[in-house]
């Protein structure tokens, strides 16, 4: 990657319970295909179900420009293992999606570039799929624990890229809440967001402080409270029902 040049399309998924559709979404979402185009979606997601090439075969029938390098995000790439364990993700569709992906990053017609992020602990898992487990030995980077400082520059760094400030008494409690525990990064992530829409629904002037953090229930309610939201938003029993079960 680091001699393909300047000129890169980025287009970011994650697999959830239908990856098919949601690839899709994203090289739409990536300008690759026009969203104003009648159906898009549906014709996307056709090409990508074809064949094994069908990832390039989309980016070909799409807009990405001439010279230009895709990079293929596949965040939380764990998804394809969980869905598969709790939802209806076949076997079969899983593992098209993998080999959309494996054919896409061998070919050598297009530049196109696909970089996978998931926990450690579902590495093992990737050894179900022919061909994942070794493309993922030749490219796996572990990101070691990250530092006291890291962490702090994890929670200021998006802030300042949203222009915005957050106090530093805010941040204090922030690295005192999540301590040295790195299983708690996805939850200070998810406090974080929840922090940031509450103090722009409440149309504050100022920075983030601690009382939009509290407000929140803090890192050990925030996740809790959120989900007790979206099943209270559930247009009826049924949907509530099935919510539970999931």
């Amino acid at each position: 990657m680091a001699t393909a040049g300047s000129s890169w399309e980025v287009a970011v998924m994650r697999p959830g319970g239908d990856p098919l559709t949601n690839l899709a979404e994203a090289l739409i979402e990536a300008d690759i295909h026009d969203a104003d185009e009648e159906h898009i979606a549906s014709h996307v997601r056709s090409s990508l179900a074809r064949s094994g090439m069908g990832l390039v075969e989309a980016i070909k029938q799409g807009d990405l420009p001439e010279n230009t390098n895709l990079l293929l995000v596949v965040d939380q790439f764990e998804e394809i293992f969980r869905f598969r364990r709790i939802s209806g993700l076949s076997e079969e569709e899983a593992g098209h999606f993998i080999t959309l992906l494996l054919e896409a990053s061998e070919q050598i017609d297009l530049p196109i570039y696909v970089v996978l992020t998931m926990r450690s602990d579902f590495l093992g898992d990737c050894a179900q799929f022919r061909g994942l487990a070794e493309s993922v030995n030749e490219g796996e980077y572990l990101i070691p624990r990250l530092n006291r400082n890291q962490r702090r520059q994890a929670i200021e760094g998006p802030v300042a890229v949203g222009q915005r400030e957050i106090t530093s008494r805010l941040v204090q409690r922030l690295l005192n809440d999540i301590g040295d525990d790195p299983d708690q990064l996805p939850i200070l992530q998810h406090a974080l967001m929840r922090t940031w829409d509450h103090w722009d629904e409440s149309g504050a002037d100022g920075p983030l402080d601690l009382d939009h953090y509290q407000a929140t229930g803090g890192m050990d309610e925030a996740l809790s409270l959120h989900a007790d939201e979206v099943h209270a938003g559930l247009p009826d029993d049924e949907h509530r029902w099935i919510a539970e079960k999931l």
